[in-house]
């Protein structure tokens, strides 16, 4: 498989630490959004990329692809438990492997959290990952909509993320490509601002990959910026198999019966090991109970309870920067409240409402919720910083001036790559 890929990375108009990752060798793709206060995400994002490219050529690659996520997630636990100042750190984790499978070549994609990938394929855009995060559950149960997803308050809580717990639970996709496919991975920063029509609208253009990566960046900055950014693009160029040139995209899961299960139109087919079912039963007053209706209720009682306990984790763990009578608060809870909690003020800072930008003001209305005490004073911070620049500017306009700028790094390359079980050195 002959490949080019492009990416872009940017801090944003807001943030003023960089917390994204990004890798990209020919054969390895990968996107990684740090949280865990102003150390804490740079270094989980890094350390997980890190891991993960150092994914060992055997011959159960998908396996060793999925076990490089728990290894992540093992080092950055573990780093995180040796240092104060890195405790709570996590990152999500979005990740794209070139390979061959039965004579064919594919993308394995991997994600944990909200970082996603996309395909766009002659022309149409189609999300390939699942979003982990409260919202996204709420969207898949029917219990909201799309538009109502868009706007929600708690759309950037995150169920799912490296270094939160110590058992990783990541979803793995196979995805087979056709000459012209780009496949796209990206932080939340991107598709928090620009809409999936837009990144269609913009990947489908005449015009370099480099090009395109760095206009999805600059979208996201012009409607407002008010994260990270990382975006890397993957073009098939060219396939060395005639046989995948189908007509749609081809999502295929392991076959159980020696046949290749049909490909799923509506979206792509999560990739699963299956679990061994006992099919005994037990004779008990003249009915039969089976162990499976056993398992599903003591399993239904372990979720209630994972519930509550999630809530009220969820809850003690939940921070956001708000407005309260024209005044920056930062606020323990989440906005509205949950069940029978509701949020609280715990620092009131001296910024007023009035000196941040129409931005910043609008992001301060909306709610900015952060995974911690920690990230909430820091972004805070980072707000006192940038009206204390611009008054500085403002008393001294002949005299010199501070001002701030926003790295954007970018890459390109092209490369002719045939995967037989993993990834090459980058």
């Amino acid at each position: 498989m002959r490949l080019q890929w492009a990416s872009a990375t940017d801090t944003g108009r807001v943030r003023r630490v960089n917390q994204d990752a990004i890798f990209a060798d020919g054969t390895l793709f990968a996107v990684a959004d740090g949280m865990g206060g102003h150390a804490g995400g740079e270094v989980a994002s890094k350390l997980a990329v890190e891991t993960i490219s150092e994914l060992p050529l055997t011959n159960g690659l998908a396996e060793a692809f999925k076990d490089s996520f728990s290894e992540a997630n093992r080092r950055i636990m573990s780093k995180a438990s040796r240092s104060e100042n890195l405790r709570g750190m996590g990152t999500t984790l979005t990740a794209a492997l070139v390979t061959v499978e039965s004579h064919r070549e594919l993308f394995l994609v991997q994600n944990v959290g909200d970082s996603r990938a996309y395909l766009l394929h002659r022309g149409e855009l189609q999300q390939i990952t699942k979003d982990h995060t409260y919202v996204g559950e709420l969207l898949r149960s029917g219990s909201i909509t799309e538009e109502q997803a868009a706007h929600h308050s708690q759309r950037h809580v995150l169920t799912k993320a490296l270094g939160v717990e110590s058992v990783v639970d990541s979803d793995i996709f196979k995805v087979v490509p056709v000459n012209g496919d780009i496949l796209l991975l990206c932080s939340d920063g991107l598709i928090n601002h620009v809409t999936d029509g837009e990144i269609e609208k913009i990947l489908s253009a005449n015009v370099p990959l480099q090009q395109k990566a760095d206009q999805l960046v600059e979208s996201a900055n012009l409607s407002g910026g008010t994260d990270n950014i990382s975006v890397i693009l993957v073009e098939v160029v060219e396939l060395d198999s005639v046989e995948q040139e189908v007509d749609a995209v081809s999502l295929v899961v392991p076959p159980q019966d020696d046949q290749v299960r049909p490909i799923v139109r509506g979206g792509p087919e999560l990739l699963s090991i299956p679990r061994p079912i006992d099919k005994q039963s037990i004779v008990r007053g003249g009915r039969i109970f089976t162990t499976r209706v056993a398992v599903f209720v003591l399993l239904l009682l372990l979720l209630i309870g994972g519930v509550l306990y999630s809530v009220q984790l969820y809850e003690n763990h939940s921070y956001y920067v708000g407005d309260s009578g024209g005044v920056v608060v930062i606020f323990h809870g989440h906005p509205g409240g949950l069940l029978w909690y509701s949020p609280s003020v715990v620092r009131v800072s001296s910024l007023h409402m009035n000196s941040l930008n129409s931005v910043e003001a609008e992001a301060i209305k909306s709610k900015v919720p952060e995974p911690s005490l920690a990230a909430a004073e820091s972004y805070v911070r980072n707000l006192q910083a940038r009206v204390k620049q611009q008054s500085f500017i403002a008393k001294h306009p002949l005299g010199l001036s501070t001002t701030s700028t926003t790295s954007t790094t970018s890459t390109t390359s092209t490369t002719s790559t045939t995967s037989t079980t993993g990834p090459g050195a980058g």
